[in-house]
């Protein structure tokens, strides 16, 4: 058993042949199982029966200082509990706030507003992505210490990414069109489920980029 999988750990449950991976929190974890609680909230999308208990199954744990992966297997599911086998052969898959890449990528950005109606959302640019912040170009005015919405449309399809995040930078570009700002966004409480995308899109940068191919963007 690695003492890196322990209680309390952040779980993102893929099957093989379930088409929706489940979020949890590890209960238990010793010799023979490894107990998940799934989220009430996050447990709706059908039962456990159709899963094959002899299938393998893919688990994300996200640790204080990292994410770890590892596969394991269902032995058995009780309502909103999950008993996998033991962990074995767990990776580091990416240290927390470190990977960080380039990229070109639309986004609107809600900032806050002394209005009692919303705000609009407003058009940027992100250049730089990382599980724990985002580095964006946009017209208009921040300041270190608010609060934002950022809605990051991916290239692949799927549904915007939406997070919030708290200004940490702000640095005015010299444009003779318009006046831009650069914009360092600091995110804190990312879902798994919204990890794991992220993740998957820098990892997609650095194969792109590995094999010569155009950097992800438009």
């Amino acid at each position: 058993m690695d003492e890196k999988i322990c209680k309390g750990l952040t779980v993102d449950i893929d099957f093989a042949d379930f088409p929706v991976s489940k979020v949890g929190t590890i209960l238990h974890v010793d010799s023979q199982a490894l107990v998940v609680s799934l989220r009430p909230d996050l447990a709706q999308d059908g039962p456990m029966a159709p899963v094959s208990l002899s299938g393998s199954v893919r688990v994300l744990a996200t640790a204080a200082d990292a994410l770890f992966g590892f596969t394991s297997k269902l032995l058995r599911s009780s309502g909103l509990l999950l008993y996998l086998s033991p962990p074995t052969d767990v990776q580091r898959i990416q240290r927390r706030a470190d990977v960080r890449e380039r990229c070109l990528l639309d986004v609107e950005l809600v900032t806050p507003t002394d209005h009692a109606s919303p705000a609009k959302p407003e058009r940027g640019t992100l250049v730089d992505i990382s599980c724990g912040g985002l580095l964006l170009v946009y017209e208009g005015e921040v300041e270190v210490g608010d609060i934002v919405e950022v809605s990051v449309k991916f290239p692949r399809g799927g549904p915007p990414l939406q997070v919030a995040g708290t200004v940490v930078r702000t640095e005015q570009l010299s444009s003779s069109r318009r006046d831009l700002s650069r914009v360092a966004v600091h995110l804190a409480g990312l879902t798994m489920s919204d990890r794991k995308r992220v993740f998957q899109f820098i990892m997609g940068l650095q194969v792109r980029a590995a094999t010569g191919t155009v950097r992800g963007g438009r």
